[in-house]
């Protein structure tokens, strides 16, 4: 079986965006798991110093027309190259319309990695959701059931046959399940994520400069970021980077490898997300594999990983419509509670260990899924 994965071409750094992260070790992954599956890839020159498989670079004139270009180059790949399915990793709502027009009658898998996309949909691109999900030549994959609710909401179907959930899954490092230091031993949160108003970054670091708690935040604003349009994303990051200089207790890197994080989190007391929206969480899933038990923000996406024995949650329903002030005043009630549970043993290490291999979320289990899924996806192009 020959894959062809998609990534995004105008992306030189692929190591800060997590649906591209997840493609390439989802693609290294399969290459492994099988000798007869081949994963190579359409994406940028950067991404030939990240693999060993073959990477096609098309050729992109404007940022406007990048994607459009991406899937031709892509199709007319396949076909020459004769590959058996194509999977691909873009999240952007464009995609959609490439898909329908270009790939009609291609095996294709396409993983919806995020719901500020689907959030964002406009009539326009209705029509073509819908196409995708009652083709029988295109899967459609979205990382947890809060997402797939979404893109079935957006649609207004109930549901879709080839709408398929499929956890996304974490490297394995070495040694992944040692704790440096136990949790009820350790004295800091840890935080990793985009500076922007939909990850509440800024909450994040207010409640911890108030109620004094030691916070090491992974945080970039980047240039990609401030492009996508928000109204006073500036001033949000400039509030984000004030309050981090001038409280002792912050520690804030803007940048730092997977596995520099991952140690960071084997050392930590636990993970603390006020995302607001979050399809998935992969660093929350990143956090669990480091046994790193979870303080956040009750939301769709994150609530994959609830679980009383790994997790505190605050409810939405105890911040809705109240102050900034009052919202910290709730967030410390819950700190406390995870803080006891966290002392009285009620959460180890261990036991977030153990859930986060319950839930399967290591990329082993991942690939084999979309191996799978794969399969299944020719087998139907064939019948269609």
């Amino acid at each position: 079986m020959k894959i062809l994965n998609v990534l995004h071409p105008l992306l030189d750094d692929y190591l800060t965006t997590g649906s591209t992260v997840f493609g390439i070790n989802l693609g290294e992954e399969v290459n492994k798991l099988n000798n007869d599956v081949i994963v190579d890839y359409v994406g940028s020159p950067a991404l030939k110093e990240l693999v060993s498989s073959k990477v096609y670079v098309p050729e992109t004139t404007s940022n406007r027309r990048a994607i459009s270009q991406t899937i031709k180059f892509a199709k007319k790949v396949f076909e020459e190259e004769n590959y058996d399915l194509m999977h691909i990793n873009i999240s952007q709502i464009s995609v959609l319309k490439q898909i329908d027009r270009e790939l009609r009658g291609i095996p294709v898998v396409y993983t919806q990695h995020t719901s500020t996309i689907l959030g964002r949909f406009s009539l326009t691109y209705k029509e073509f959701a819908q196409n995708l999900s009652n083709s029988l030549t295109t899967e459609v994959v979205c990382p947890s059931q809060f997402m797939k609710s979404i893109w079935s909401t957006y649609t207004e179907m109930s549901h879709f046959s080839s709408v398929s959930v499929i956890p996304n899954g974490v490297v394995k490092y070495d040694n992944d399940h040692v704790r440096l230091v136990d949790p009820k031993d350790s004295d800091y949160l840890i935080a990793v994520g985009r500076v922007e108003p939909s990850k509440n970054m800024v909450e994040v670091v207010r409640f911890c400069e108030k109620y004094n708690h030691k916070l090491i935040v992974i945080a970039s604003g980047s240039q990609q970021t401030l492009n996508s349009g928000i109204d006073g994303l500036q001033d949000y990051i400039d509030e984000f980077n004030n309050i981090c200089l001038r409280s002792p207790n912050i520690t804030r890197y803007s940048y730092l490898s997977n596995q520099e994080i991952r140690k960071l989190m084997r050392g930590a007391r636990a993970y603390i997300s006020f995302s607001k929206i979050e399809s998935y969480g992969l660093t929350v899933a990143e956090s669990q594999v480091a046994g790193l038990p979870l303080f956040y923000l009750e939301e769709g996406g994150t609530n994959f990983f609830k679980s009383d024995e790994t997790s505190v949650m605050i409810p939405r329903s105890e911040i809705y419509r109240k102050s900034l002030d009052s919202r910290l005043q709730v967030y410390e009630k819950y700190y406390e509670e995870l803080n006891r549970k966290i002392d009285d043993s009620e959460i180890t290490s261990q036991s977030v260990y153990h859930h986060s291999q319950e839930l399967g979320l290591y990329m082993k289990d991942c690939a084999q899924k979309y191996c799978e899924l794969y399969n299944e996806v020719i087998l139907r192009s064939k019948k269609s």
